[in-house]
């Protein structure tokens, strides 16, 4: 079993130069093709292990209107809750601004997303 690694130092301060310096939690949001497999897991493991010290969302910029059944599956094995999970676009995502968005999609985002 593999363990994760410590996030790396200069990284991470790379990372804290960029983001808000806004108090309290940081608004993540996770973005893939059809926020339903990728980005979903994502969410669901921010909410379930980050959400002292984040705020997760995802979406999708073609949104596959489910979650793919596997991804369920896995969450419910984990005891990770599916509540409050649903493929949804950029818009539906919750309102921005967001201190930090991941693009797992392997496409650039336009500039003003969101």
């Amino acid at each position: 079993m593999s363990r994760l690694k410590p996030p790396d130092p200069v990284q991470h301060a790379a990372v804290s130069r960029v983001t808000s310096p806004s108090v309290g939690k940081r608004r993540v949001l996770f973005v893939c093709v059809g926020n339903c497999i990728r980005s979903q897991f994502a969410e669901a493991f921010a909410r379930a292990y980050g959400s002292d010290v984040i705020e997760a969302f995802s979406c999708g910029v073609a949104p596959a209107g489910y979650i793919a059944d596997p991804v369920q599956r896995i969450l419910r094995e984990r005891g990770m809750a599916l509540a409050g999970l649903a493929s949804k676009s950029v818009y539906e995502a919750g309102a921005g601004p967001f201190d930090i968005i991941v693009n797992i999609s392997g496409s650039p985002l336009p500039r003003n997303f969101p």
